[in-house]
């Protein structure tokens, strides 16, 4: 069986008792750039040709169109082993293993991509890990493997409070309260999910402070010409 849905109530910001389609896109980040997570990351950006296609797969998938964005993920897989561009890879993986089971249900094949992604993500915390991490626990968990997605959400909010990232810890937490919920622990569910409403409205604020001091920095800066 399937965890319930739960949606937000805009009167007094708390989740009701069916929400996981607002809280998915909560979580979603806002743009289709993620760190890169092998060793080489740093100096190795996703090539043009491949970023392209993950962009077009991240549209359909923003549409809920998951079904639509399989077969360019999975060009795109192919494009990433033909360079041998590990990076590309995981990311790839990792997006077309959400796609496999939210749209076709396929909790196979995507379990095998995420692990593959986390091989591929190295063992010190990073973005790319925490992706890989995020994904299986919510697969886990909507296939009704409630012990193994406890454990594996746990580590993945492990993984975000290291990297010190606040979006990443906010997605994790959304999952813990949706297997409280699926578990019957309201009460510990709603702390959660208001937590998660907590981080991601200080980062939205810290995200609309940093575009004033940019605006800011560029006034100043044209009345220096």
């Amino acid at each position: 069986r399937k965890p319930r849905k739960v949606r937000f109530n805009k009167t007094n910001n708390r989740f009701d008792g069916n929400a996981a389609s607002a809280l998915a896109a909560l979580a979603r980040p806002k743009d289709s750039s993620q760190p890169i997570v092998t060793p080489r990351a740093a100096e190795d950006p996703i090539p043009p040709g491949i970023q392209r296609h993950l962009d077009d797969a991240r549209k359909l998938t923003d549409e809920d169109r998951f079904n639509d964005a399989i077969p360019i993920l999975e060009k795109s897989l192919k494009a990433a082993n033909r360079k041998r561009h590990q990076a590309a890879e995981a990311k790839i993986r990792t997006r077309l293993a959400h796609a496999l089971f939210e749209g076709k249900e396929d909790f196979t094949t995507a379990e095998q991509h995420f692990r593959r992604a986390l091989e591929l993500a190295g063992e010190a915390p990073t973005v790319m890990q925490h992706s890989a991490l995020h994904g299986l626990g919510d697969m886990l968990l909507w296939a009704g493997r409630l012990d193994e997605a406890g454990a594996v959400i746990h580590a993945s909010l492990e993984v975000a409070k290291s990297i010190d990232r606040q979006d990443t810890v906010g997605r994790s937490l959304i999952s813990l309260g949706l297997l409280e919920q699926y578990l019957g622990n309201a009460q510990a569910a709603r702390g959660r999910l208001d937590e998660a409403i907590r981080i991601f409205h200080q980062e939205s604020l810290r995200l609309e402070g940093e575009e004033r001091e940019d605006d800011r920095a560029h006034q100043r800066f044209c009345g220096l010409k």
